[in-house]
């Protein structure tokens, strides 16, 4: 899916009433907000691994920017982040 089709899908599923607000501010905040989460769960393994000041966090962090968006490279991420 293009990324013009999926803002258009989510522009789609937003238009209209929304809590029974009708208000371009509230889309626009739902929409800050889940991308938000978004580079939250994305960079999870990085957060987790600066966190736990792990050895290794620089090649976590790069492991997790150059692979993460393939499930394979955030859970190889993830789960080094966790190791001691």
């Amino acid at each position: 899916m293009k990324l013009g089709n999926f803002l258009r899908a989510i522009e789609k599923e937003l238009s209209g009433n929304f809590f029974g607000i009708e208000s371009d501010l509230v889309k626009v905040l739902v929409l800050i907000g889940l991308l938000i989460f978004g580079f939250w769960i994305y960079f999870l393994p990085s957060i987790k691994a600066f966190k736990r000041k792990h050895k290794n966090k620089v090649p976590i962090l790069l492991v997790n920017i150059f692979f993460g968006w393939s499930l394979l490279g955030w859970v190889i991420a993830l789960v080094w982040a966790l190791m001691k």
